[in-house]
């Protein structure tokens, strides 16, 4: 069973609010979402989440996991092609009831990661869902420290590209290639 809740032009600023819950037999969600447009009335939208979820999906342990979240997003350009995000998120991760035991070594079972990331994001499709012309960048970066509370300092940087080109008027040319890489640092393993 789910239910969800939107109320939107919260206080007659286009802010929204989202309450959701999930419930089954393998996993439970419970989720809170809060978006305004114009943050601190700036070209910058805010939008802030929070979940908490007990999952029973996979057969060889049980996972539960609570995610605070802040990020602004802004568009770079008059067209809306170049967009800026800046996202901070604390995540609390426990493994439970694990069959086998020496499967995840002792310091992983309760991981929490407190992040900053910066995404600069180019896109120029057609279509987001479809593309049939344009191109696809993103460029992350992920900074994650013991001194900002996680268990374990590292630094990732995803980058992708993606390019779309038609041939005919069924046919497309889609390519795309991923790259990351991930860094720790302060005597952490990751």
């Amino acid at each position: 069973a789910s239910i969800f809740y939107t109320r939107s032009n919260v206080r007659g600023k286009a802010e929204t609010i989202t309450l959701g819950a999930l419930g089954g037999p393998l996993i439970r969600r419970v989720s809170f979402a809060w978006t305004d447009p114009h943050f601190r009335w700036t070209n910058w939208s805010s939008n802030y989440t929070s979940t908490g979820e007990i999952n029973k999906e996979n057969p060889i342990f049980d996972s539960r996991i609570a995610r605070v979240g802040w990020q602004l997003q802004r568009s770079l350009n008059a067209s809306g092609s170049k967009t800026l995000l800046l996202r901070y998120s604390l995540t609390q991760t426990g493994l439970r009831r694990l069959l086998i035991p020496d499967l995840i070594p002792e310091q992983d079972l309760h991981t929490r990661l407190s992040t900053f990331a910066a995404t600069y994001i180019h896109d120029t499709r057609d279509n987001i869902l479809d593309a049939h012309k344009g191109q696809y960048q993103t460029f992350q970066i992920d900074f994650n420290s013991r001194l900002l509370g996680s268990n374990v300092s590292f630094g990732k940087l995803l980058l992708q590209a993606a390019y779309y080109h038609p041939i005919s008027e069924k046919v497309t040319w889609a390519n795309s290639i991923r790259l990351g890489f991930i860094v720790p640092f302060g005597g952490s393993h990751v």
